[in-house]
């Protein structure tokens, strides 16, 4: 189904299913998604359907509301969150290109979307490709599928997708990353640090080297982690969020900071940003949430914020500190 200008695979199967039910349905979405999810609660009727209005960077966004079915567009599931999605009590069933995700008393239907290609936009994206040198591989976010696959087919590249800004699996030397901004580029690079990665972006018919944002992110970090060395009062955010939550492993992280005569207190929230954060009183703070906290914005932020699969850093050296440690998750909480 097309709705403006994004193709929704499996949406028809999921309004079928919900118009036979009963029950609240709530329609997630990310930003630049938003009005499509406000013509999918047209579809489905005022009286049952509401737009939400939380942020959703990813499937682990997703939270289980009693008695509510959610509609969940344009994110993929990668597999380490659907790891701890069924850590968390979930069921996953797959058919097609449609994913539901089960809980006691709520169900997620998991409706991928895809912009529809500008061929004036593909083409002037390939010309740009051409010049710097077009990558042996395309990588895409879940959104930009149809651009992916139309540059990958024209340039002879290997395509790989969709993945998310916390998982990518793959050790390339070089990559082309079809998404909005800059966020998935840096994931691939935080892997791949030796790698020449292009951030192919649609929406500012753009091509762009991050070699230079990524060094930018990790002078940040690691002067973080080198001041939250000296910490002695430290915040460990905690989630309870079920594609995110790691209360599991929270022991183990304040056993550490215990061991290591570092004081500690837990922060739960359902959204965890820089005003939560510049409020705290502490030296640092310790994300067991989305690592996106631990490597976007870091220049919004007035102290460390340090990823599970960093925790160890603050009372060991940096000499084989790998910048894809702010992506490890659960991490090794200091092990």
């Amino acid at each position: 189904m097309l709705i403006n200008g994004v193709l929704l695979e499996g949406l028809e199967e999921v309004l079928d299913l919900l118009r036979r039910s009963d029950g609240r349905i709530i329609i997630e979405a990310p930003t630049g998604l938003r009005g499509v999810a406000v013509e999918v609660s047209r579809m489905l009727g005022s009286g049952r359907a509401m737009v939400s209005g939380r942020n959703t960077w990813g499937s682990c966004d997703i939270t289980p509301t009693p008695g509510t079915s959610i509609i969940h567009i344009g994110h993929a599931l990668p597999p380490n969150i659907e790891g701890i999605l069924r850590m968390n009590g979930a069921s996953i069933d797959r058919g097609g290109g449609l994913t539901i995700i089960k809980f006691k008393d709520s169900t997620i239907y998991l409706v991928p979307a895809y912009y529809e290609p500008d061929p004036e936009v593909e083409e002037a994206l390939i010309s740009k490709l051409r010049q710097a040198g077009a990558p042996k591989l395309i990588a895409y976010a879940l959104p930009y599928k149809l651009y992916a696959d139309h540059l990958a087919a024209v340039l002879g590249a290997q395509l790989f997708g969709p993945f998310t800004g916390c998982f990518f699996p793959l050790k390339v030397d070089g990559a082309g990353v079809v998404a909005g901004g800059l966020f998935y580029s840096m994931t691939v690079k935080l892997v791949n640090p030796n790698a020449r990665v292009l951030a192919i972006d649609p929406h500012r018919i753009t091509v762009e080297d991050i070699d230079r944002e990524y060094r930018r992110f990790l002078a940040m970090k690691v002067s973080a982690l080198i001041k939250a060395r000296e910490a002695k009062r430290v915040a460990v955010i905690l989630t309870g969020k079920p594609g995110q939550s790691m209360e599991m492993r929270v022991n183990d992280v304040l056993a550490y900071l215990r061991s290591n005569g570092i004081d500690s207190f837990l922060v739960y929230g359902d959204e965890v940003g820089p005003d939560l954060i510049n409020e705290l009183s502490v030296d640092a703070v310790i994300n067991t949430a989305c690592p996106r906290l631990g490597f976007d914005d870091l220049d919004r932020v007035n102290k460390p914020v340090i990823n599970m699969g960093e925790i160890k850093y603050l009372r060991n050296g940096l000499d084989d500190y790998l910048s894809a440690k702010v992506l490890a998750w659960p991490g090794d909480a200091g092990k």
